[in-house]
């Protein structure tokens, strides 16, 4: 136990020394995340890795991927997403200026949105299939077995949405 409060609070300590995400803020975003996702304490030393490797190579910050990520971990983890999945969709929302108060929770309720549609199929399914370019069927089997590779497809399906005139706000919420 205290081996991993070391590793811990050194990890933090270097966040901050390398990064925006620092202090007490960084660390509880960084506990909560673990936490929520039931991440084992020796994996803190990856997981600040990965949030910088990715904050290097997207136009985002560390604080901004933290963030995204702790308010994603909920839904996501319930779902089936890994926390990398976790950590890449985080990073590829926030660089394209999806902020964690508001994206964080429209993503979370259209994840488990998703899966309450699969689990009554209808036309919820129908919607999300649709918006993916799947049938309803495809898109379950899909969601079930690999669900960031369907929440891929969606978000593709809503890029594709917004390039035709679709107002993102009306396609997460239906």
């Amino acid at each position: 136990f205290q081996a991993d409060i070391e590793e811990f609070t050194s990890v933090v300590i270097d966040l901050g020394n390398a990064t925006n995400l620092v202090g007490q803020e960084g660390g509880t975003l960084l506990a909560r995340f673990a936490n929520v996702t039931q991440m084992p304490q020796a994996q803190f030393r990856n997981l600040g890795s990965a949030i910088t490797d990715l904050g290097n190579n997207f136009a985002t910050t560390e604080a901004e991927i933290a963030e995204m990520a702790t308010r994603l971990a909920g839904a996501g983890t319930a779902i089936g997403l890994t926390e990398a999945d976790l950590l890449g969709l985080s990073a590829a929302l926030t660089s394209v200026n999806v902020y964690a108060e508001m994206g964080g929770s429209a993503f979370s309720s259209t994840f488990l949105r998703m899966q309450a549609s699969i689990q009554e199929g209808g036309d919820k399914l129908q919607r999300f299939a649709a918006i993916s370019g799947m049938t309803s069927q495809a898109f379950a089997s899909l969601f079930e077995s690999n669900p960031m590779e369907a929440l891929t497809r969606f978000v593709e399906g809503i890029k594709q949405a917004s390039d035709q005139g679709m107002v993102l706000s009306t396609v997460l919420g239906s």
